[in-house]
């Protein structure tokens, strides 16, 4: 690295990483303030392509006008840290089974959509998913089929929605599923909650073929039948809280059960009346 640009020794995210440093650096001198040794974690590029995260102290060197004419830096590697941390994020935040995000993360992401609806004036909307014919599952084959269902379902319910919207566990076989940045109209808003949750409707329907054999024994499948009733609300900015928003929503999944399930149901009644019931005969 010798005689090359610093930025050599970063990838991407390092190098944005540092770019925000200088600038909070040039931000700070403007405004009277003479920064000793800064410092900040960034991925450091290796060699061999692998990258490590260092802890980096840097310091400006100036010249007899005080301009700047470089850095002194010392990195301390930190990847074993990193990893730690991550991996105490994933216990605290995501559910072990499905890599889903847990309950405590999806409160903190409908408190973010909340914020960014208020903003926006766009709508959201939050599905509360219960599958119909689970238990059954459980209870003939044991709990690790149902638990290769839940996975399986977990993937189902992703492909139905975009990379910005959130799929949750809320815990055993009931998943949550909110979308950001709807419209500002609420009508359409409804229309296009209602477009994903028929999506998800059908998803989930489809027939299961559970792969339960163990390593060495000959291919075993289990298949079965599950469907999914789905309750919707979609909300506006600061009109409920999370709490309230989630009620919303739990409560019409119930609606939905006692409409004969593998159906949908809105917290608004006015929803409810257009032709949205596929219910199992």
């Amino acid at each position: 690295m010798v005689g090359r640009h610093v930025f050599g020794l970063f990838n991407k995210e390092g190098i944005a990483i540092i770019a925000e440093a200088l600038r909070k650096r040039q931000e700070a001198e403007r405004e009277g303030h003479s920064l000793g040794f800064v410092n900040f974690e960034a991925p450091h590029r290796c060699k061999d392509g692998s990258v490590i995260w260092g802890e980096v102290f840097s310091k400006a060197m100036r010249d007899e006008h005080g301009k700047i004419t470089g850095y002194h830096g010392i990195t301390r590697e930190i990847t074993k840290r990193k990893q730690m941390q991550d991996q105490i994020l994933k216990q605290a935040f995501y559910d072990a089974l499905t890599k889903l995000p847990n309950r405590r993360l999806l409160i903190d992401r409908l408190n973010e959509t909340l914020l960014a609806s208020k903003r926006s004036g766009c709508h959201g909307a939050l599905m509360f998913i219960d599958l119909d014919n689970f238990k059954p599952l459980n209870d003939t084959h044991g709990h690790f089929v149902g638990d290769l269902l839940l996975i399986e379902a977990a993937k189902r319910l992703k492909s139905c929605v975009r990379e910005m919207d959130t799929v949750a566990r809320f815990g055993g076989d009931e998943f949550v599923v909110m979308l950001g940045e709807l419209v500002a109209d609420h009508a359409q808003s409804l229309a296009d909650a209602r477009v994903v949750a028929e999506k998800i409707r059908l998803r989930l329907s489809a027939n299961y073929q559970l792969d339960v054999s163990r390593e060495g024994e000959t291919e075993k499948i289990v298949e079965h039948h599950c469907t999914a009733s789905i309750g919707v609300v979609v909300f506006l900015d600061h009109e409920a809280s999370p709490e309230a928003i989630m009620t919303c929503a739990d409560t019409a999944m119930y609606q939905a059960k006692e409409a004969g399930r593998n159906t949908i149901r809105f917290h608004d009644p006015e929803m409810n009346k257009s032709p949205s019931s596929h219910a199992e005969k």
